[in-house]
Protein backbone atom coordinates (compact mmCIF):
# COMPACT_ATOMS: atom_id res chain seq x y z
CA UNK A 1 0.00 0.00 0.00
CA UNK A 2 2.77 2.76 1.11
CA UNK A 3 4.63 1.88 -2.27
CA UNK A 4 1.33 2.42 -4.44
CA UNK A 5 0.66 5.00 -2.52
CA UNK A 6 3.85 6.92 -2.44
CA UNK A 7 3.79 6.20 -6.83
CA UNK A 8 0.67 7.61 -6.61
CA UNK A 9 1.87 10.99 -4.74
CA UNK A 10 4.63 11.23 -7.47
CA UNK A 11 2.39 11.28 -10.32
CA UNK A 12 0.02 13.56 -8.73
CA UNK A 13 2.19 16.33 -8.10
CA UNK A 14 3.80 15.48 -11.40
CA UNK A 15 0.60 16.51 -13.26
CA UNK A 16 -0.80 19.14 -10.67
CA UNK A 17 0.64 22.19 -8.61
CA UNK A 18 0.65 20.94 -4.98
CA UNK A 19 1.23 23.62 -2.80
CA UNK A 20 0.26 22.15 0.87
CA UNK A 21 -0.22 18.79 2.27
CA UNK A 22 -4.13 19.37 2.67
CA UNK A 23 -4.07 19.51 -1.02
CA UNK A 24 -2.20 17.02 -1.46
CA UNK A 25 -4.21 14.94 0.87
CA UNK A 26 -7.17 15.64 -0.92
CA UNK A 27 -5.96 14.72 -4.00
CA UNK A 28 -4.87 11.41 -2.54
CA UNK A 29 -8.09 10.59 -1.32
CA UNK A 30 -9.72 11.68 -4.56
CA UNK A 31 -7.76 8.87 -6.24
CA UNK A 32 -8.52 5.93 -3.72
CA UNK A 33 -5.59 6.58 -1.56
CA UNK A 34 -7.19 8.14 2.10
CA UNK A 35 -4.46 8.96 4.36
CA UNK A 36 -3.50 11.44 7.03
CA UNK A 37 -1.29 14.54 7.18
CA UNK A 38 1.20 12.59 9.52
CA UNK A 39 1.35 9.77 6.57
CA UNK A 40 1.76 12.13 3.94
CA UNK A 41 4.41 14.23 5.89
CA UNK A 42 6.54 11.04 6.50
CA UNK A 43 5.73 9.88 2.85
CA UNK A 44 6.97 13.90 1.72
CA UNK A 45 10.62 13.31 3.30
CA UNK A 46 11.33 9.39 2.09
CA UNK A 47 10.37 10.79 -1.43
CA UNK A 48 13.16 13.24 -1.58
CA UNK A 49 10.31 16.35 -1.93
CA UNK A 50 10.59 19.68 -1.29
CA UNK A 51 8.85 22.92 -2.74
CA UNK A 52 10.22 25.07 -5.36
CA UNK A 53 9.22 28.10 -7.50
CA UNK A 54 6.66 27.24 -10.20
CA UNK A 55 4.30 30.52 -11.85
CA UNK A 56 5.07 32.80 -8.56
CA UNK A 57 4.24 29.68 -6.26
CA UNK A 58 5.78 27.12 -4.70
CA UNK A 59 4.61 23.69 -5.37
CA UNK A 60 5.84 19.90 -4.10
CA UNK A 61 8.34 18.65 -6.67
CA UNK A 62 10.75 15.92 -6.02
CA UNK A 63 14.32 17.45 -5.12
CA UNK A 64 16.51 13.80 -5.77
CA UNK A 65 15.93 11.34 -8.92
CA UNK A 66 14.41 8.17 -8.23
CA UNK A 67 17.84 6.85 -7.10
CA UNK A 68 18.34 9.21 -4.34
CA UNK A 69 20.76 11.21 -6.08
CA UNK A 70 21.07 14.67 -4.77
CA UNK A 71 20.22 17.09 -7.67
CA UNK A 72 22.70 19.63 -6.97
CA UNK A 73 21.93 21.70 -10.25
CA UNK A 74 18.48 22.31 -9.34
CA UNK A 75 19.31 22.74 -5.55
CA UNK A 76 21.58 26.07 -6.75
CA UNK A 77 19.17 26.95 -9.47
CA UNK A 78 16.46 27.15 -6.36
CA UNK A 79 18.80 29.04 -4.83
CA UNK A 80 19.82 31.33 -7.71
CA UNK A 81 16.07 32.06 -7.81
CA UNK A 82 15.04 32.12 -4.29
CA UNK A 83 17.69 34.78 -2.95
CA UNK A 84 17.48 38.55 -3.17
CA UNK A 85 20.49 39.47 -0.77
CA UNK A 86 23.14 38.10 1.46
CA UNK A 87 23.87 39.78 5.14
CA UNK A 88 25.74 38.58 7.66
CA UNK A 89 26.54 38.93 11.59
CA UNK A 90 28.68 37.29 13.71
CA UNK A 91 28.76 33.63 12.85
CA UNK A 92 25.55 33.80 10.95
CA UNK A 93 24.76 34.48 7.20
CA UNK A 94 21.34 35.72 6.74
CA UNK A 95 20.12 34.97 3.37
CA UNK A 96 16.64 37.22 2.29
CA UNK A 97 14.78 35.56 -0.45
CA UNK A 98 11.29 36.40 -1.27
CA UNK A 99 8.49 35.86 0.69
CA UNK A 100 7.72 32.17 1.14
CA UNK A 101 10.80 31.28 -0.36
CA UNK A 102 12.84 30.66 2.68
CA UNK A 103 11.99 27.25 3.20
CA UNK A 104 12.72 26.24 -0.35
CA UNK A 105 16.28 28.02 -0.18
CA UNK A 106 16.70 25.98 3.71
CA UNK A 107 16.17 22.66 1.78
CA UNK A 108 17.92 23.37 -1.25
CA UNK A 109 21.17 23.99 1.16
CA UNK A 110 20.28 21.24 3.39
CA UNK A 111 20.20 19.00 0.07
CA UNK A 112 23.63 20.06 -0.77
CA UNK A 113 25.17 18.51 2.41
CA UNK A 114 28.03 21.04 2.84
CA UNK A 115 30.46 20.49 5.65
CA UNK A 116 30.69 23.87 6.65
CA UNK A 117 26.78 24.47 7.06
CA UNK A 118 25.64 22.93 10.40
CA UNK A 119 22.23 23.47 9.87
CA UNK A 120 19.38 25.89 8.35
CA UNK A 121 16.41 28.10 10.06
CA UNK A 122 13.91 29.24 7.57
CA UNK A 123 10.86 31.53 8.44
CA UNK A 124 8.75 32.98 5.45
CA UNK A 125 11.61 35.51 3.61
CA UNK A 126 14.93 34.64 5.29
Amino acid sequence: MKQKRQAKILEIISQEAIETQEQLIKALSAAGFPTTQSTVSRDIKELGLGKSPSGGRLIYTQIRDDKGHSLTDRMVRTLRNAILDIDYSANFIILKTFEGGAHAAAAALDKLEYPEIMGTLAGDNT
